[in-house]
């Protein structure tokens, strides 16, 4: 496998959504070990196994072929450095997800602010089945976190967040209420608040409102993705707005994490940059 093949692999991986994303790494991990040593080898390891939260593997790839003098490599490294102190390889042993497919998303219940928590990578998947804190089913689709309450949970299913049920049994919020708009009902709020599975980040999470209402988040964002998705250009900034030489720094995985939303009511995008 040649250098512009290996680098199509991991492109083409980093542009699904986070579900079919970590699926395809796992795909992909062993026709890259297949391949003939050099640097694009290295860097392609360093992707995938950050992908895959083995972020020690990641980072000794990574070593062997970064450009300290390259301000990206410099961020990659401090970000992956970051992560294999604190985490090494064992954030939480990486299952394999299963296929995102028109029928698992229709078994979903409907989330007014977070319709698609597949694609946006709120909840995972799996093969083998995890067991609900809140109910104690069994299920292959599953959120882990954020949830503040006095209890820590390690799963819960769809189903129990939808309902309220995880909220209350276990006094907690998938997003604090203080964080979010106080001009909007409180029926609005205890449905963003109590029955919406939120995104993870690197502070607490924000919220966007626009219109009246809360918004949808759409997903993680890249600023390349934005640009040419023609989004970027009229897109509004929910606090922190980055000066124009910093926005290509905005991308998922990062240290500058963008955090997409789009108005419920007029379409307006709003972007949220969480920071490290």
């Amino acid at each position: 496998m040649n250098t512009d093949a290996i680098n199509n692999l991991v492109e083409e991986a980093d542009a699904l959504d986070p579900n079919s994303r970590l699926l395809r790494m796992f795909e992909i991990e062993p026709l890259i070990a297949a391949a003939a040593d050099s640097p694009e080898k290295h860097r392609a390891f360093a992707r995938v196994y950050a992908a895959l939260g083995r972020y020690q593997t990641a980072l000794t790839h990574f070593q062997t072929t970064s450009n300290r003098k390259d301000s990206q490599d410099r961020a990659d490294f401090a970000y992956l450095k970051n992560l294999a102190e604190h985490y090494g390889d064992d954030k939480q042993p990486t299952e394999r997800p299963l296929p995102v497919t028109a029928e698992l998303k229709a078994a979903l219940p409907q989330f007014k602010y977070c319709p698609d928590p597949l694609a946006s990578g709120i909840f995972r998947t799996q093969e083998k089945a995890v067991s609900c804190d809140c109910c104690g089913r069994d299920t292959q689709v599953f959120y882990t976190h954020p949830f503040y309450s006095c209890g820590d949970i390690d799963a819960l299913c769809p189903e129990c967040i939808a309902s309220g049920r995880a909220a209350e049994a276990f006094e907690g919020a998938f997003v604090i209420r203080h964080h979010v708009s106080q001009a909007i009902s409180k029926a609005q709020q205890d449905e963003l608040c109590l029955r919406t599975p939120s995104y993870s980040s690197w502070q607490e999470a924000q919220w966007a409102d626009h219109c009246g209402d809360y918004c949808a988040f759409v997903g993680y964002a890249d600023w390349e993705d934005l640009e040419r998705q023609g989004i970027a250009e009229g897109i509004e900034w929910l606090d922190f707005q980055p000066e124009p030489e910093d926005r290509p720094y905005i991308r998922n995985g990062g240290s500058m994490v963008g955090c997409l939303f789009r108005c419920l009511h007029c379409g307006q995008h709003v972007l949220h940059v969480d920071l490290d």
